[in-house]
């Protein structure tokens, strides 16, 4: 069993890891006239929390100017359980205004407690609005994640959050 948990924390950590750097310049607003990706050119990255379910501490990354990797560790409230999570989420600009919609894949371990503590994991599929507040670095977003537990037993579920981070 050890092994086994040894090998799913590795293979989460994993997911955090593939990135091919800041490669591309990240725009605030409108060039010539197209709409763009509102992102704070000078913060690739953000630590913040999300109210939810789960609640805890969230980071994000900028690895280029239409994508991020984001982990979590959070607390479920309603299932008495630490979430530990991590996606790939790409950008996209809504047209005309300062609203971007992510969407992703990731991955997901809880560890629940009780009468008897016990893991799950499973994979995860973020889909979310971002606001960037101007001339701030604090943006805000609201996330659904339609979930499917893989281990112990095969379990759908889904997940919200509201999250502010501060980018630096």
């Amino acid at each position: 069993m050890k092994k086994f948990i040894l090998y799913v924390l590795i293979t989460f950590i994993s997911l955090l890891t593939f990135s091919n750097g800041i490669d591309e310049k990240i725009i605030i607003g409108k060039a010539d006239g197209k709409t763009d990706i509102f992102l704070n050119s000078d913060n690739p990255m953000g630590l913040g929390v999300i109210l939810g379910e789960p609640s805890g501490l969230y980071f994000r990354y900028y690895s280029k100017k239409s994508q991020f990797l984001d982990a979590s560790t959070a607390w479920s409230f309603i299932n008495n359980s630490i979430n530990f999570s991590a996606d790939s989420d790409f950008i996209f600009p809504i047209k005309n205004i300062p609203l971007n919609y992510h969407y992703g894949f990731g991955g997901f371990i809880n560890i629940h407690f009780g009468e008897v503590s016990s893991l799950s994991f499973g994979g995860r599929i973020p889909l979310g609005i971002d606001y960037k507040i101007p001339n701030t670095p604090l943006d805000i977003f609201l996330e659904l994640s339609p979930t499917l537990k893989f281990f112990p037993e095969l379990y759908p579920s889904i997940t919200g959050s509201l999250g502010f981070i501060y980018n630096f």
